[in-house]
């Protein structure tokens, strides 16, 4: 992710200033990094993140992560599932 709408979404500049989910379709570092989910999580306790265990896991690992748990919401995801439908804060 750019630089600049990485700094954007971390001080809540609009569009970015009242995210009610995070969603997370895998792992992969070039889309996930646990460090900033965390930091953002924590600065964002109505925000609820929606990923893979692979995901939670990693998250889960982290010293301080403990707190955020309640927020995270996690799914199994397999090859060629059926799509989910999920309500997040209404």
């Amino acid at each position: 992710m750019p630089l600049e709408t990485q700094q954007a979404i971390f001080s809540s500049t609009p569009p970015f200033d009242d995210l009610t989910a995070i969603v997370i379709r895998h792992a992969h570092g070039d889309h996930f990094n646990a460090k900033d989910v965390l930091k953002y999580m924590q600065k964002n306790p109505n925000t609820r993140l929606i990923a893979p265990q692979q995901a939670v896991a990693e998250l889960s690992a982290l010293a301080k992560a403990k707190h955020i748990m309640p927020q995270v919401i996690s799914v199994t995801l397999t090859f060629n599932q059926t799509s989910k439908n999920l309500a997040v804060a209404g």
